[in-house]
């Protein structure tokens, strides 16, 4: 945090929360050992006032003394919320507002006063329990007009009024904690209940249970007529075969992995037959009519190909010329030992060349693109009439917004707010922040720059400004359109779901004027930002 003078704004919290302590003992210490004892008939002294016995002296017996006179038993009140706004300083959060919190502090005192006067006849510290601002309140405000049971309900009121101006306490955290309390509460006594009679095990799987009970509801199944384009495919583990040696060369071959399809198991050779030859082709099916390999074939073999007879070995012939001419004398050999076998018969001799020939002649098939699984669509009946008017679905069919209370959210736009003040202070930059709107994303605070300010000067301190808010991102607009301000936008830590729900049941959506409205979502003010489709001609 950027230091203002000679002393950061931390230690000015923590000095001046360490001056309200000492206050708070002073007050406690004084109320708590004061040796005065309030009897029926006699009141608490002025004069011998510090005489009174007391543990910090006379100081404290005229403190102990001057407050029992002014408000009975209710000043201990004042202790306590003085301790309340030390803990706000040690935790850094702003004492600000002091005249509200005063004027709060006076009722809260003045209404518990008024109470203890009017349920009881004696205090602790004076004859009256109230004392004399107590006897006050009770007998010239609440008693002549609402009566003791009236007296007592506004006096619980204006304590809860008071307590509010003086902490900022809502009473909806209370309510939170509460919630809490009970289900931790109800917990332990569960696992008490269960481990007392001896079914702790069951209670955890019973619990185990209905944790996957709830992850399985929040997941929703695929449909089944979902392309599998859509998902990656399951690939089970294939079986890798062993790796072969070449018998020419001696080198180790390693088998062809082929992942998303499964490969049937060879079966086992048999040790006196040849393994039989099988072409392999480099399509799937066969076409109607192959290309001749030249043109000296395509003119004497069309018979032999398209007749019922054998034509392999007319194009064995044919293939001949090219195999001496365009190979060498070893190919022919290594074409023919290929095969493991070794018994050089013709037939292993032949289908060699016979395969050759059948990846020569024939062209691969062009790809096909791969095109996605599309659902198959109901056709209408001839008979169908169209309705004259189309009814919209209802809006149920969509989810309703939730309602999320974010606890303490002023209070941290407050801290956000004087911690970018401190932060452009570090820099040489004088600005006071005069407005912040929250939005469901990012929340932009306005500030108002001192005279003599360069606007450029906020443009240029957009990565310091985001490390000292630890914001994800930070925009500066420079200046707000009609407003001489300077706005800074910082994305929320917490954000706020838009349902579409939310944004058809508004009434600028409902009620607005255009012919056909578009909801593009929510601005940085919360409200709906609505489109016309016919004014828009890019569209």
């Amino acid at each position: 945090m950027g230091k203002v003078g000679l002393i950061s704004a931390e230690w000015k919290y923590y000095a001046l929360g360490v001056v309200v302590f000492l206050l708070t003992m002073l007050l406690m210490v004084s109320l708590l050992t004061d040796g005065f004892v309030a009897g029926e008939q006699a009141g608490r002294p002025l004069d011998g006032m510090l005489s009174v016995g007391n543990m910090l002296g006379p100081v404290g017996a005229f403190v102990a003394g001057s407050l029992a006179f002014v408000a009975g038993d209710a000043s201990h009140v004042l202790y306590a919320i003085t301790f309340i706004w030390v803990l706000m300083l040690f935790s850094q959060r702003p004492l600000d507002r002091l005249f509200t919190r005063l004027a709060g502090l006076m009722i809260l005192v003045g209404a518990v006063a008024g109470m203890l006067h009017i349920d009881f006849t004696s205090g602790w510290t004076n004859s009256f329990a109230g004392g004399a601002f107590g006897a006050f309140i009770a007998e010239r405000l609440l008693l002549p007009y609402f009566g003791r049971a009236g007296a007592n309900v506004m006096g619980c009121m204006l304590a809860l009024v008071g307590l509010l101006l003086a902490t900022d306490f809502l009473f909806i955290h209370l309510l939170l904690y509460a919630q809490r309390a009970l289900f931790h509460a109800g917990h332990l006594l569960l696992l008490g209940g269960a481990a007392f009679l001896g079914m702790g095990g069951g209670y955890r799987r019973w619990r185990t249970s209905r944790r996957l009970a709830r992850v399985r509801a929040r997941v929703a199944p695929r449909p089944s007529d979902e392309s599998p384009l859509d998902a990656p495919p399951e690939v089970e583990a294939p079986e890798f075969p062993p790796a072969t040696r070449s018998p020419w060369s001696g080198a180790t071959v390693e088998p062809a992995i082929h992942i998303g399809r499964s490969m049937p198991p060879a079966p086992a050779k048999a040790a006196a037959q040849p393994e039989p030859v099988s072409l392999e082709l480099p399509f799937d099916e066969v076409p109607e009519e192959a290309p001749p390999a030249s043109p000296a074939m395509a003119q004497g073999q069309d018979d032999d190909i398209f007749s019922g007879g054998d034509g392999l070995d007319d194009m064995e012939d044919s293939l001949s010329m090219l195999r001496g001419a365009a190979e060498p004398p070893e190919a022919g050999m290594r074409t023919v030992f290929a095969n493991e076998a070794g018994d050089g018969t013709k037939a292993a001799a032949a289908a060699a060349p016979a395969a050759k020939a059948a990846r020569i002649s024939f062209d691969l098939p062009a790809p096909r693109p791969v095109r996605r699984k599309t659902a198959e669509t109901d056709e209408l009946p001839d008979d169908y009439v169209y309705p004259k008017r189309y009814t919209l679905p209802p809006l149920e069919m969509f989810h309703p917004p939730e309602c999320r209370v974010i606890p303490n959210l002023t209070e941290k736009l407050r801290r956000t707010s004087m911690l970018l003040e401190e932060t452009l202070r570090t820099f040489g930059i004088e600005a006071r922040v005069t407005d912040v709107t929250r939005g469901p994303t990012i929340t932009r605070f306005e500030l108002e720059p001192a005279p003599g300010i360069k606007v450029s000067r906020f443009q240029a301190l957009t990565d310091d400004i985001a490390l000292a808010l630890e914001a994800t991102g930070v925009r500066v607009e420079a200046p707000i359109p009609g407003k001489a301000r300077v706005g800074i936008e910082a994305s929320n830590e917490e954000r706020d779901p838009v349902v579409i729900r939310e944004l058809l049941e508004h009434r600028d959506f409902t009620k607005g004027k255009g012919k056909l409205n578009l909801a593009l979502g929510k601005g940085i003010s919360g409200g709906v930002c609505i489109a016309d489709l016919t004014r828009m001609p890019h569209l």
